[in-house]
């Protein structure tokens, strides 16, 4: 070092000098693109943390409403259960009382159908002691008659109590329907019958029989009128008698149509006048045997 002399020392110190200056201004040059590059990096971070900071607060009052949304629903839900709850409660308290009033119909009813039961069972025995009562009445008012055909007189008469009276006139009642029936259903046959006897009346033409030829001819002719006449003699005797049967029928039947209405308006007044009486019917069947004459 001492050989080199002071000229080319200094140009040495210059050239490095220079050399250090260059490095100096490259790096100053590096320093400034790397400050330029960090703000824009530094812009860009800012830029995107505005935007996420923007995005995430919408994001988040988003989420928010849906909170704010679910949690009325859910409290709409919590009112609407309790609700249902409460109205199941009902529906089951309702439910036990409407069991409890069933169950007391049914009990009602079964103790209403074995009183009906009861009644019906004395009502029914009331019935067969009236039937019976009634029974007796009807043996005890009946006439009893020996010899039908011929006897007049009945038994001696037997008062009886007024309750008796009501069904002795029901009862006479009923005869007067069935004699009019009778009367209705046996008008058609005595017409059939009075026509017939008519017919039979009118006297027919004679056969002359002077005209045959032969004497065995007029006696066929003859035996032939004689049976003829027969028949119809036969006929018109069974004809005639059941003319005057029916005529007597008829005529019966008026005569016990007429005492029949008679003991029902007898029988009506002494109702009404509340007294006792004796059986009806027993001088009205006197005359009605002694008058209609028998089957036989």
């Amino acid at each position: 070092m001492e050989d080199i002399d002071p000229e080319t020392s200094l140009t040495l110190a210059a050239e490095v000098g220079n050399t250090l200056l260059m490095e100096n201004n490259s790096l100053k040059e590096k320093i400034n693109t790397l400050t330029l590059t960090n703000s824009n990096l530094a812009l860009k971070i800012n830029n995107l943390e505005n935007q996420n900071l923007t995005y995430l607060e919408e994001q988040i009052e988003e989420l928010l409403n849906e909170k704010q949304i679910l949690i009325n629903k859910n409290n709409t839900l919590v009112e609407r259960l309790n609700e249902a709850e409460l109205q199941l409660n009902k529906e089951k308290h309702f439910r036990n009382e409407l069991v409890n009033k069933f169950e007391e119909h049914d009990v009602d009813k079964e103790n209403t159908i074995k009183k009906l039961e009861i009644d019906i069972q004395s009502l029914h025995n009331e019935i067969k002691c009236l039937k019976h009562d009634l029974l007796t009445t009807q043996s005890s008012d009946i006439k009893h008659y020996k010899n039908m055909e011929t006897q007049t007189l009945g038994l001696p008469r037997e008062e009886h109590e007024l309750s008796k009276n009501s069904f002795l006139v029901s009862m006479l009642t009923e005869i007067k329907i069935n004699q009019d029936n009778m009367e209705s259903s046996l008008k058609p046959l005595i017409n059939y019958h009075v026509s017939q006897q008519q017919l039979k009346s009118i006297v027919k033409t004679p056969i002359n029989l002077t005209n045959d030829k032969t004497p065995c001819l007029r006696d066929k002719h003859k035996n032939r009128s004689a049976k003829s006449n027969k028949g119809e003699s036969k006929n018109t005797a069974y004809k005639n008698s059941m003319y005057s049967a029916s005529l007597q029928v008829a005529k019966c039947n008026k005569q016990f149509r007429s005492t029949n209405e008679n003991t029902i308006i007898d029988l009506s007044d002494k109702v009404t006048t509340k007294t006792t009486i004796t059986s009806p019917t027993t001088s009205k069947n006197k005359s009605y045997t002694s008058k209609c004459p028998s089957s036989t």
